[in-house]
């Protein structure tokens, strides 16, 4: 099957980092590189109608953030802030322009050209590649994207992310697929993953103001149990994270000897020095802006000849 260009997107690999305060650098950050791959087959899984479907994702969004839940919470209703948009229409935009308010937020990316060069899709056997930094030590990471063949399902990490660095200051590395899992996004009824006329790949254009054709569920974000069969993550992406280069982070707080003291000592004892901490403030960046992308333009996986 060839890949289906998509001209509207325009976003590529977004990098930068840009830091406020005085006594930090570029040289402080430590710099990732996430690779999200399709490894799913094609066919990728079998409709409800035995249909055979292709599994394709949307642009995928990777922000570096403090510990708490960032995109989502489980069990509750869609924030509004433009999760539905990356759910429904595979676009970021939105939610991007909404997390750089956060004051939890350091850095955002978004990427949507895929290995190949090829725009738009994320097909079987290319992958994307966002590079990510970030100059504190409790960082966490959070990724999503659409999952274009079901009508508000994500693939994304869990609501709190993971964790860039060990307790003892090791930068995160290797393969974080199991930290992956589909999300219902409850902002619309299901259909039928690869066969819904309402789905991400298969809906015409949205009127202003709304994210979708479909039918309003007005329900609460949670793992995917609607009864319809999907794929597993483990058969449908490979996620990496390799470290680009370590940065030299500095400490929140580092101890400086206070005076001597100023009484006479007894014979028996020596005076010795207490240290006491000083704050050395850490510099904070502040988050990228990304330009919003384009939805996701009908196109049809399904039919395999």
């Amino acid at each position: 099957m060839s890949k289906t260009p998509h001209s509207i997107l325009i976003l590529g690999l977004i990098l930068g980092l840009s830091f406020s305060g005085c006594s930090s650098s570029s040289e402080d950050a430590t710099v990732f590189e996430i690779k999200f791959e399709n490894i799913s087959g094609t066919p990728s899984f079998s409709a409800a109608n035995g249909s055979p479907v292709v599994s394709g994702f949307s642009s995928l969004l990777g922000a570096v953030h403090e510990d708490g839940e960032l995109l989502f919470s489980l069990n509750t209703p869609d924030r509004g802030q433009g999760l539905g948009n990356l759910a429904e229409n595979g676009d970021p935009g939105p939610l991007t322009q909404n997390l750089r308010l956060s004051s939890d937020v350091e850095i955002i990316g978004i990427a949507n050209e895929p290995a190949s060069g090829s725009r738009g899709v994320l097909t079987p056997g290319d992958s994307f590649s966002l590079i990510l930094s970030t100059i504190n030590p409790s960082a966490n990471l959070s990724i999503a994207s659409s999952f274009i063949q079901a009508n508000d399902i994500i693939v994304a990490t869990r609501p709190n992310g993971i964790p860039l660095f060990s307790a003892d200051g090791t930068p995160l590395s290797g393969n974080i697929t199991a930290f992956f899992d589909f999300y219902d996004v409850g902002t619309e009824v299901n259909q039928a993953p690869g066969i819904g006329s309402d789905q991400v790949i298969r809906q015409g254009p949205t009127p202003a103001n709304q994210t979708s054709l479909g039918a309003r569920e007005n329900g609460l974000v949670r793992k995917v149990n609607d009864g319809f069969s999907y794929p597993s993550i483990t058969q449908s992406i490979r996620v990496t994270i390799g470290i680009i280069e370590v940065g030299n982070i500095a400490p929140v707080a580092t101890a400086t000897p206070s005076p001597a003291p100023t009484t006479t000592p007894s014979p028996s004892s020596t005076p010795t020095a207490t240290p006491s901490p000083s704050s050395t403030p850490v510099a904070s960046a502040t988050p990228t802006v990304t330009p919003s992308a384009s939805p996701v333009p009908t196109m049809d996986l399904g039919n395999i000849n």
